[in-house]
């Protein structure tokens, strides 16, 4: 979805005109931004944004096989809540034949 997609389907939804919206949607990075950049999180319901630490590591220049340092550094994530049963996959049926499911059964022991 692009953000003008994004920005007419919450004008839609919410009947905020679209600079209403694009608005909105600005505010919300510049706290999102702001925020990450004090080490915060901001809890939404689609999940959570929050910094995460990578420590100073040795790593390997793949064309010239020489050792160097990797700086440490700081990283955005964000972790989705458990999708709602809705919109899980559905468990994968047995690939045996009903013949076969049947005859190893356990109740037919």
């Amino acid at each position: 979805m692009t953000k003008a997609e994004l920005i007419a389907l919450l004008s839609d939804k919410s009947g905020l005109t679209k600079a209403d919206v694009l608005r909105v949607l600005g505010a919300f990075d510049d706290v999102l931004l702001d925020t990450l950049a004090s080490n915060g999180e901001i809890s939404i319901v689609a999940g959570k944004f929050k910094v995460k630490e990578s420590a100073a590591r040795t790593g390997r220049n793949p064309k010239t096989g020489e050792t160097i340092q990797i700086a440490a550094k700081r990283k955005v994530s964000f972790v989705a809540p458990p999708a709602p049963a809705a919109i899980r996959k559905p468990a994968r049926p047995s690939r045996l034949p009903p013949s076969a499911r049947f005859l190893s059964s356990p109740a037919n022991s």
